[in-house]
């Protein structure tokens, strides 16, 4: 009977989620970030609850997991779908509100757009400026923080280990492996001026240099990081970016959709080959159930639990954008205290190696049981809004392809992955990229910026015919 209730009733959550988003794109004509978010939460805890739990009864889920799947019974089952109902209207509700609100008090307001022709130049310039600044920091502090580890090739000794937390080697300049991913937004900015249709490269072939340094270089900091899903999905952007930029109709976009589905699919799994993360004669089906299993297995255990930590989580969020150094002794996250009640440890204590992240359903279970998760949804969905928004008014200012790169990484990081991955530490630290960059963007476009001595046939140009 639990596996008739997981199935139909995981099938029917996410056909309400797919239909609702439906009636959204036909009222709305284009995807906001709400509507990937609700895709993903239909996808995972729809369809995927159903499958998991189908797959460990079939024998096809770790040992690891399978003691923590099969905990759940008729009622269990029952209530997790009801708890991504509430989830589900709490989102909504909170994006709507929060969208009429700002509507009333012109927060956040569209802004008109204006004619880019007469600020490309000059966005063009701080666009590439902000480029070779984060780029270059990223490769300086990279430089900085694998010293300690024999250098850029020496870390690939121990890069597995310090994912794991089991290797520490005194390294003043840990605080700077983060400050890696500059490169991430360096590559989205020389890619998206590269596929921008209104701006004629009179000089491309430093922005292709440009752009080739920059997503080597973040390749090799993923590389070092030991992350699949950061791989995967750093990759997926340009995939991702280049569909939204040029799509024509809606119909046209499901079909691309359906081929980055696939596309998807195969780039985490050849990354967990590649990184050797998982045995090679896995079967596809059993390595999607291992890797879908740990937000069934958190729920499971935390709305037992009863140990609340009324959002605590979210008031210390703001000290996460600070190196771990400065709050790891103070601070538990919820992924700490998720590990310790699945592991038995936290990561790095006891011989566990991995932490277990929390999704976003048993982070509100955590944070308050029902009002936890009712809470959570609606603030999730304001935030969300204030992003898009956010975004949005960016946007009118900068150049187009650049945008729709940064704003592919936005959903791919923040509106899909945020339903596995729910803690607000996870969230920053996935997200530490364009947070700087974006704030550098918001920085730069308030101040008068231009560069008279340099060679203008450096710099791409407005193309006025298009």
């Amino acid at each position: 009977m639990v596996l008739i209730i997981a199935a139909t009733g995981g099938l029917l959550f996410a056909f309400i989620v797919f239909f609702i988003v439906y009636f959204r794109l036909i009222h709305k004509k284009r995807f906001e970030l709400l509507d990937w978010f609700l895709l993903s939460l239909g996808t995972f805890n729809g369809i995927g609850f159903g499958f998991v739990l189908w797959a460990t009864y079939a024998g096809k889920n770790s040992y690891d997991w399978t003691p923590w799947i099969i905990k759940y019974d008729d009622w269990a089952s029952f209530t997790y779908l009801l708890m991504n109902i509430l989830l589900l209207m709490s989102v909504i509700f909170g994006w709507n509100l929060t969208n009429m609100f700002a509507n009333k008090s012109k927060l956040f307001q569209h802004e008109r757009k204006k004619d880019l022709s007469v600020v490309s130049k000059n966005a063009i310039r701080k666009m590439l400026f902000i480029a070779y600044l984060m780029f270059i920091t990223s490769v300086v502090s990279y430089w900085l923080y694998t010293k300690a580890y024999g250098g850029f090739i020496g870390i690939f000794e121990y890069s597995r280990a310090i994912r794991s937390g089991v290797f520490y080697v005194e390294n003043p300049f840990s605080f700077l492996q983060r400050f890696g991913s500059f490169s991430f937004f360096s590559s989205f900015i020389f890619f998206g001026i590269l596929i921008d249709k209104k701006i004629k490269k009179k000089n491309s072939f430093f922005l292709f240099i440009g752009f080739i340094f920059s997503f080597l270089f973040s390749l090799y900091v993923l590389f070092t990081w030991e992350g699949r899903i950061s791989l995967a999905f750093y990759v997926l952007t340009f995939f991702l970016g280049y569909t939204l930029y040029n799509y024509k109709n809606v119909l046209d976009f499901f079909s691309k959709s359906i081929f980055f589905f696939f596309i998807s699919l195969f780039l985490i799994i050849m990354s967990d080959r590649i990184l050797k993360r998982s045995s090679g004669n896995e079967g596809i089906l059993d390595f999607l159930a291992r890797e879908l299993s740990f937000p069934f297995a958190s729920y499971i255990v935390h709305i037992s639990a009863q140990d609340y930590r009324w959002f605590k989580d979210l008031l210390v969020s703001p000290i996460y954008i600070l190196p771990q150094r400065i709050w790891g002794q103070l601070v538990d996250t919820a992924s700490d205290l998720n590990t310790i009640y699945i592991m038995g440890a936290r990561k790095g204590e006891s011989g566990v190696t991995g932490s277990i992240p929390v999704d976003m359903l048993s982070f509100g279970i955590i944070e308050g049981s029902v009002v936890g998760v009712l809470l959570i949804g609606l603030f999730w969905g304001a935030l969300l809004l204030i992003v898009e928004r956010f975004i949005y008014n960016i946007s009118i200012k900068s150049i187009k392809g650049v945008m729709f790169i940064i704003y592919a990484n936005i959903v791919l990081n923040v509106a899909i992955l945020n339903v596995l991955y729910g803690d607000p530490q996870h969230f920053i630290t996935r997200n530490f990229h364009v947070i700087i960059g974006v704030l550098l963007m918001v920085f730069f476009q308030k101040i008068s910026f231009t560069i008279n001595h340099m060679n203008s046939r450096t710099y791409p140009s407005v193309n006025n015919s298009s």
